[in-house]
């Protein structure tokens, strides 16, 4: 089952990016995911993919962020260039 995101979803992140200047950070704390913001270029870079190998969890949240990214024209990819 494909998951899809709520308008709560999508408006949450995008409140947040709104909330974030340009070069900073998004910390998902249950997860350790650290987020960078680039809006000129409507990125959001996963600092530290090393997390995604800890839990399921992780992944599962990063592959939400994507998902959720995708809807406010957003890219989300790690550190070196990968998805």
């Amino acid at each position: 089952m494909d998951w899809k995101p709520r308008l709560v979803d999508i408006a949450w992140l995008g409140s947040v990016i709104q909330l974030i200047d340009d070069g900073g950070i998004i910390i998902y704390p249950a997860t350790m995911l650290i987020l960078k913001v680039d809006k000129k270029h409507r990125k959001l870079t996963l600092m530290n993919p090393d997390v995604l190998g800890i839990d399921h969890y992780s992944m599962e949240v990063y592959r939400r962020a994507r998902i959720i990214a995708t809807h406010l024209e957003y890219e989300v990819v790690a550190v070196g260039g990968g998805g």
